[in-house]
C-alpha cells in the first residue's frame, strides 16, 4: 500500500513537471511563423483591390454633341518634384477640345481613383437651365485638383475650390470633400436639313414637366504622389428626383423604363410620362432587337439607351437624335411601318463605329438612311413599294449636281437621298457580283474593323475586296461624279435580295485563356490592359458563324502591335459555325496593342515578381551520424503580378542544388531537402537567403520532431505519464 501513495506521488509529481516544460521548437535563422499557420499551408494573400479580374472603370459619358469629343480620361507622363500630373478634357458647346493622347485606363488594382459624384437637379422655378453639382472624394496621394468649368455653365457655389481665372477653380487642399454647383442651358438650338429635320431649332430641351439634356462635367487636371501608379476619375450620376440617363442624353422627369436583351445588348426605352407613343413599347422593342441580330457588323454595344420624346407643343429641330456611343431620342409621334424609320436610322448610327473623312462622311447618313429603309422592309413592317419609294428620292432634280465625296457640292438632303440610293445600288452589285456570297454589310464590317479613319481609297478596298472590279466601278461611278443611279423595280429585287446573302459574323470571345508556368487562368475583354509577365500566353477562340442564305468565305486575323500574326479563313455554309483559335506568348515586357477579328484589346507584360524565402524549419534539431533530415523552406508570392525564384541549396556553404519557383499572386510553395551528415558537429543548410542549423552528435537517435516544432504524436510529458501509468498498471498486477 505504501508503494502504491508513493507511486501516485511520484506520478503527480512529474505531471506537473510535464506541464511545465515548453515543447521543442526547431531554431531557425528566420522570425518563426504564428502557431496557427503550419509552415507548408500559410498563404499571404495580396491586397483585394489588385485582382487581374478586376474591370476597368468605363469612360465618362459627360460630353459635348458638337466637338464630339471623348470625356476620357488623359494623363501626361511627366512626373516633376516626384509628382504626376493628369488632365481630363472635356469640351463644352463652344470650348476648343484639349486632347492628349496618353491611356490612363489601368485596372482599379493599380491606383485609388478620384472620384466624381454628379447630381443633376431640375429647376422647376427656372425652366431652361439645370443644376450640376459635382461633389469629390480624393485619395491621399492627390496634390492638386483644378476644374476649368464649360463655357455655358455659371458656377453657383463652391466649397473647397476657389476662382483662379475666368473659368478655372482649384481646390484648396484642405477640404475633404470639395463641390462645385452650376448651372448649365437646357434647351440647345441647331440648323438642320434633310429628312430627318423638323419645324423647329431644338435639339435638346426642357419644359415644366420634364427634359432631356446632356450635362457637361468641367475639364479636370490633377496631380498625385509616387510614380507606381496612375490616378484616374471614376464618375457616377444621381437625380434629385425621377430622372434616367445612358451614356451621354439624361432625361429628367417621370416615366416608365421599358427593357429588353437581345444579342449581347440590353435595350432601355424611355416612355415619359408626357409622351404619347405611336408605336407600342414592345413593337418598338421587337425592332431594334430585330436589327441588332441583323446587323452583323461588328460595334455592338452592351447598352442602347433610348428616350421617346414628347413632342407636344415641342419645337424639335430633328426627328430624332444619336449621341455618345449608344444613346438616342426619337420623337413619340414616330412609326415603325415608315421607311424613313426614324427609330432604326438612329440605332444604325449606334453601330457605326468609325470614323469618316470628308468624302466618306456620305456614308454617316445614307448609309443609315439605306439600313433603316432595308430592315423596316426584312422586319416585314413595310412593303416593297415603300422601300421603293423611299430610295427612288435620291434621283430627285435636287441631287442631281451632288458628288456625295465632296460635301461642298452636296445640296440640302442629299448626303440622305442620294446617299441612301448609292448605298442600296453599292449593296445590289455586291450581291449580283459575288452571288450572293457578299453584301454592303461586309464593307460596314471592314470600316468597323477600322482604328484609322475611313478615307475614300479605303471605302473603295473593301467594296473590292466584298465584291470586285464591277462593285469597284459602281462606286467610283456614283460616289465621285454626279451620276445617279436608277431604282431597281420589284423584279430584280426578288433575283438579287432574295436570298439572303452570306452574313459572315466572327464574335468576341466570352474569355481570354492565360497560362504559362506561373497559372492557367482566364481574362475579360472588359479587362483594360489584360496584365501578364514575360513568359506568359493568351489564347482566344472566336467563335465564327454564317448567318445568312447561301455560303460565304470568312477571314479572321490575329495582330499584336498591327502586325498579322496569324490568319484563319475558310467557307462556312448557311447556318455553319466555326471556330478561330489563336495563341501569343509575350516574351518582352511593355504595352501591346491585340486585334482578332472585331475584338480589340490591350495586353500590358512586364517582369514577374522576384520571390524570396519567408521561413525555414527542420523536422530533426538534433540528429545522430547518417540520419536523414528534413528542411523545409517557405515561399510565396504577396506582390499583386505572378513572380519566379532562383533558390540555391547549400550546405555548410557548398552550393549543392538549386529550385526554380513560379507563384501566382497571393500563391505559395514549399521546398523541401533532406540531408545527412557523417561528421558530428553543427552543420548548416541554406536555401535562398535562409539559413538553419543542425546539431550532429556522436551517437544515438536525434529529436524526432514535426515540422510545427513538436514530436510527432506525443509531448514529453505525456509520454513519461504514460510510462508511469504502465509501471503502475504493472505493480498492482504482481500484487
Amino acid at each position: 500500500m505504501r508503494c502504491l501513495r508513493v507511486l501516485i506521488g511520484c506520478l503527480c509529481l512529474l505531471l506537473c513537471l510535464s506541464i511545465a516544460i515548453p515543447p521543442i521548437v526547431s531554431p531557425t535563422a528566420s522570425s518563426p511563423a504564428s502557431a496557427d499557420q503550419s509552415i507548408d499551408t500559410a498563404v499571404a494573400t495580396g491586397p483585394a483591390d489588385q485582382s487581374i479580374d478586376t474591370a476597368v472603370a468605363t469612360g465618362p459619358a459627360d460630353q459635348s454633341i458638337d466637338t464630339a469629343v471623348a470625356n476620357e480620361t488623359a494623363a501626361i507622363d511627366t512626373a516633376v518634384a516626384n509628382q504626376t500630373a493628369a488632365i481630363d478634357p472635356t469640351a463644352g458647346p463652344t470650348d476648343p477640345p484639349r486632347t492628349d493622347d496618353t491611356d490612363v485606363h489601368a485596372s482599379t488594382h493599380d491606383r485609388e481613383n478620384i472620384e466624381q459624384s454628379m447630381q443633376i437637379n431640375r429647376t422647376p422655378e427656372r425652366v431652361g437651365a439645370f443644376t450640376v453639382e459635382l461633389q469629390y472624394a480624393l485619395p491621399d496621394q492627390v496634390t492638386r485638383l483644378s476644374a476649368t468649368m464649360p463655357s455655358a455653365a455659371s458656377v453657383v457655389s463652391t466649397s473647397g475650390f476657389e476662382s483662379t481665372d475666368d473659368r478655372e477653380y482649384a481646390w484648396d487642399e484642405t477640404t475633404e470633400s470639395p463641390s462645385i454647383t452650376y448651372r448649365l442651358p437646357s434647351n440647345r438650338t441647331t440648323r438642320q436639313e434633310g429628312p430627318i429635320a423638323a419645324d423647329g431649332r431644338l435639339e435638346l430641351a426642357e419644359t415644366a414637366d420634364w427634359a432631356i439634356v446632356r450635362p457637361i462635367g468641367p475639364g479636370l487636371s490633377w496631380a498625385w504622389t509616387g510614380n507606381t501608379a496612375r490616378v484616374g476619375v471614376d464618375r457616377s450620376r444621381s437625380f434629385d428626383g425621377p430622372g434616367a440617363t445612358g451614356e451621354s442624353i439624361v432625361f429628367l422627369g417621370e416615366h416608365t423604363e421599358h427593357t429588353r436583351t437581345a444579342h449581347e445588348q440590353t435595350i432601355r426605352l424611355i416612355v415619359p410620362d408626357d409622351a404619347e407613343l405611336a408605336a407600342d413599347p414592345d413593337a418598338i422593342l421587337d425592332q431594334i432587337a430585330f436589327a441588332s441580330d441583323a446587323l452583323r457588323v461588328g460595334d455592338r454595344d452592351s447598352e442602347v439607351f433610348v428616350v421617346a420624346a414628347p413632342t407636344e407643343g415641342v419645337p424639335w429641330a430633328v426627328r430624332g437624335l444619336q449621341a455618345g456611343d449608344a444613346d438616342m431620342w426619337v420623337g413619340d409621334d414616330e412609326r415603325l411601318e415608315d421607311p424613313s424609320n426614324v427609330w432604326l436610322h438612329e440605332y444604325v448610327h449606334t453601330r457605326q463605329g468609325f470614323e469618316s473623312t470628308a468624302d466618306t462622311q456620305w456614308f454617316i447618313e445614307g448609309g443609315a438612311s439605306y439600313y433603316a429603309a432595308r430592315l423596316t422592309l426584312e422586319a416585314g413592317d413595310i412593303r416593297f413599294e415603300g422601300f421603293q419609294r423611299e430610295l427612288a428620292r435620291g434621283e430627285a432634280a435636287a441631287y442631281e449636281e451632288a458628288v456625295l465625296a465632296e460635301p461642298e457640292t452636296w445640296t440640302p438632303g442629299a448626303q440622305y437621298r442620294k446617299g441612301a440610293l448609292v448605298a442600296g445600288e453599292l449593296d445590289r452589285q455586291l450581291r449580283i457580283e459575288s452571288e450572293g456570297s457578299a453584301s454592303i454589310d461586309r464593307v460596314f464590317s471592314a470600316l468597323n474593323a477600322r482604328s484609322e479613319p475611313v478615307t475614300a481609297d479605303s471605302f473603295r478596298a473593301a467594296v473590292d475586296d466584298a465584291g470586285g472590279s464591277e462593285s469597284v466601278t459602281a462606286h467610283d461611278r456614283y460616289v465621285s461624279t454626279r451620276a445617279v443611279p436608277s431604282m431597281w423595280d420589284r423584279t430584280e429585287h426578288d433575283t438579287t435580295f432574295g436570298s439572303l446573302p452570306a452574313r459572315i459574323e466572327a464574335r468576341q470571345p466570352a474569355t481570354i485563356g492565360v497560362g504559362g508556368p506561373y497559372r492557367t487562368t482566364t481574362a475579360s475583354l472588359s479587362q483594360t490592359p489584360i496584365r501578364l509577365v514575360t513568359g506568359e500566353s493568351i489564347a482566344l477562340e472566336i467563335p465564327v458563324e454564317n448567318y445568312g442564305g447561301t455560303a460565304g468565305e470568312y477571314t479572321v486575323d490575329f495582330a499584336v502591335n498591327d502586325s498579322i500574326r496569324a490568319s484563319d479563313a475558310g467557307t462556312l455554309d448557311p447556318g455553319e459555325r466555326t471556330v478561330a483559335a489563336f495563341e501569343h506568348t509575350f516574351d518582352s515586357p511593355g504595352r501591346y496593342p491585340v486585334v482578332a477579328g472585331d475584338s480589340r484589346f490591350v495586353v500590358s507584360v512586364e517582369p514577374p515578381a522576384p520571390l524570396s524565402v519567408g521561413s525555414i524549419a527542420v523536422n530533426r534539431s538534433t540528429v545522430g551520424p547518417n540520419e536523414s533530415v528534413e528542411v523545409v523552406a517557405s515561399v510565396e508570392n504577396t506582390a499583386s503580378i505572378p513572380g519566379r525564384g532562383e533558390f540555391s541549396i547549400a550546405v555548410d556553404g557548398t552550393e549543392r542544388d538549386s529550385r526554380t519557383v513560379h507563384l501566382d499572386r497571393g500563391a505559395n510553395e514549399t521546398i523541401v531537402v533532406t540531408e545527412s551528415f557523417d561528421e558530428p558537429g553543427t552543420h548548416t543548410v541554406t536555401i535562398g537567403d535562409q539559413s538553419v542549423t543542425i546539431e550532429v552528435t556522436d551517437g544515438g537517435t536525434g529529436d524526432a520532431v514535426g515540422i510545427d516544432g513538436t514530436v510527432p504524436g506525443f509531448t514529453s510529458g505525456v509520454a513519461i505519464v504514460a510510462l508511469l501509468l504502465s509501471i503502475l498498471i504493472a505493480s498492482r498486477r504482481s500484487r
